[in-house]
């Protein structure tokens, strides 16, 4: 009874705030949990959970596993719209469940937020966790990176039997499988990711057991890469599914080349992902990887990625006319780095917009901008018409951008959103792209913008 009441409650009001134009993902779930605190714990073992955590790249790689999921005609649900903390997970899953306490779909695809997943990990006991990487975020938030890995691993520790897909190439996730006896597949790549050697911050530059430098036989960006240990011994573990050759990127779609190491021979399987970035070459990887984990047909698991539909603001196109609109959600320096990466690898004389604030969901310490290497765009800035800097500390990003020594005619504040979309199409070429990079709630309130001016669909939806 206690728990038919619950789940009624949820669903009322999850209807009742997406009527009055919320997103309804929190709140719902923070009063069933009082209500009912260890009702997690009683929907578990009622559904097969998939969770998926990390610093970056939760949602794109939740993306690609939940389009594998449709392509093997498996029903799941999932917290589409990226409610990854503790009180949206509840919402997400007793939303969906009946008022008799089953669960329709077979599979829960859970993106969690890597500061929740000590608290949820243990509650939900999943059958599969993915770990996409750790790199330094949100510093008044989750601090130390040491202690957020420490997190997951205590998250886990309880539930041996659930599956572990891991990063191989971050020496930071290898070692959750190697401190934990669980069965672990690990992932990563072959090969470099691109001939360019500017590997942006690099957070995890010490080994984790004796604190003596790694090498490296190769790195893609930040500390991800071919790692070892000269001192102990520490390296890369065998990798079940990597990239085997360099991806070849256009503005829209990358074409990869796998290597999965089968128990008697090497298979091999090339396809194509349906976004840029040496990021979501990674997210795709481990998409396959799960794939591989779950048992399920590995072509139909690369094509199925190739159909996938990214995640809003994750390098999100949205057409206005001739033009398009291209959001990329910023989270950190590291991540911020891969996208200017991408962005200055066009050359091309589209303007780029960066939003930033300072609410809680964004990090209150904006300091992680002075990491983040925008000296990179004066290369390009010839050829681009013009830059914004935008939001609650729209100012900080001007300094920023002076500093790095912008050209400052080019660049100029605009807070008004309304108005940084007039000005930044009327500055996009025909056939061309704005580039707009918010922070969290900046992306938020962009997309609101977005939705009442051009009638995009809402992020639950």
């Amino acid at each position: 009874m206690k728990l038919f009441a619950t789940v009624l409650m949820v669903k009322i009001l999850v209807k009742m705030l997406q009527i009055f134009k919320s997103g309804g993902t929190s709140l719902p779930g923070k009063l069933a949990t009082r209500i009912y605190p260890n009702v997690l714990s009683v929907i578990s073992r009622r559904i097969k959970i998939v969770m998926v955590t990390g610093t970056n790249g939760k949602t794109t790689t939740v993306r690609m596993i939940a389009e594998i999921l449709e392509k093997h005609d498996f029903s799941f649900i999932t917290n589409k719209s990226g409610a990854n903390l503790q009180s949206g997970i509840t919402t997400t899953l007793l939303n969906a469940m009946k008022l008799d306490g089953r669960f329709q779909e077979e599979y829960a695809l859970l993106e969690i937020d890597e500061a929740a997943f000590k608290t949820v990990c243990p509650l939900l006991k999943p059958d599969f966790v993915v770990v996409t990487n750790f790199f330094r975020d949100q510093l008044d938030r989750f601090g130390e990176l040491y202690t957020t890995l420490s997190g997951v691993k205590t998250g886990i520790k309880n539930s041996e039997e659930t599956v572990l897909i891991l990063n191989g190439d971050d020496s930071f996730c290898s070692s959750i499988g190697k401190d934990l006896p669980n069965k672990a597949y690990y992932y990563g790549t072959s090969s470099i990711l691109s001939d360019d050697n500017d590997y942006g911050v690099t957070d995890g530059k010490y080994c984790i057991y004796c604190k003596s430098k790694y090498s490296y036989h190769h790195r893609t960006y930040g500390h991800l890469g071919n790692f070892y240990c000269p001192e102990c011994g520490y390296r890369r573990p065998e990798l079940v599914v990597s990239l085997s050759e360099p991806p070849i990127m256009s503005d829209t779609v990358t074409k990869i080349r796998l290597s999965v190491a089968r128990q008697d021979h090497e298979q091999t399987l090339e396809g194509v992902i349906p976004v840029p970035g040496k990021y979501n070459v990674y997210n795709a990887v481990a998409a396959m990887t799960f794939s591989l984990a779950a048992g399920m047909e590995l072509e139909k698991s690369m094509e199925a990625i190739s159909e996938f539909e990214i995640g809003f603001g994750r390098m999100e196109d949205i057409a206005i006319g001739n033009k398009t609109l291209r959001i990329v959600l910023v989270k950190n320096a590291i991540g911020f780095n891969q996208v200017l990466d991408l962005f200055c690898s066009n050359n091309k004389p589209y303007p780029v917009a960066m939003i930033i604030n300072d609410l809680i969901a964004d990090g209150t310490d904006v300091s992680w901008l002075w990491d983040v290497d925008f000296e990179k765009l004066t290369v390009v800035q010839d050829s681009i018409p013009a830059f914004y800097a935008s939001g609650i500390r729209g100012e900080d990003m001007m300094i920023r951008l002076k500093y790095a020594g912008l050209n400052m005619r080019k660049v100029s504040l605009n807070k008004d959103y309304i108005m940084l979309v007039d000005k930044g199409l009327k500055a996009t070429p025909d056939n061309g792209y704005f580039y707009v990079f918010p922070t969290y709630t900046a992306l938020m309130g962009f997309r609101k913008l977005l939705v009442k001016k051009f009638g995009i669909k809402k992020f639950w939806k």
